[in-house]
């Protein structure tokens, strides 16, 4: 008797997680197609309902030096060499497309690490 009983709520459970999870697929899917308008031309990988993708950094950008102008510009991503299991890896950077609180938030991010990607590299000092 007690599983019908809790069918019902069970059964409500299931279509609230049904949604939520619909609504951060949705979501996801936004921010890869926002991704998509920004970095058109920049090659980069990702999964279209995925939560980060990964940016091959071109040869003229140094990892460190990449990283620096990120942090600088007020952006956070991850090198690859965080997920480099023996050492070797090629320069890319990891961009999560879920940390921004907002799209609005995000499109100023793509589109700061999109002049990035436009711009030559340059040499920072660090003091």
């Amino acid at each position: 008797h007690r599983d019908l009983h809790s069918f019902p709520t069970r059964r409500s459970s299931d279509l609230i997680a049904d949604k939520i999870v619909h609504a951060v697929r949705n979501e996801s899917a936004g921010r890869q197609r926002l991704a998509g308008k920004f970095l058109k031309g920049v090659p980069y990988a990702a999964g279209t309902h995925g939560h980060h993708l990964w940016l091959p950094l071109p040869q003229r950008w140094n990892r460190m030096e990449f990283l620096t102008e990120v942090l600088r510009r007020g952006l956070a991503v991850v090198g690859d060499d965080a997920f480099a299991v023996d050492g070797a890896s090629a320069p890319a950077v990891r961009v999560s497309l879920g940390a921004a609180r907002t799209r609005a938030e995000l499109a100023q991010a793509l589109q700061s690490l999109a002049e990035m990607f436009a711009s030559t590299a340059q040499s920072f000092q660090v003091v």
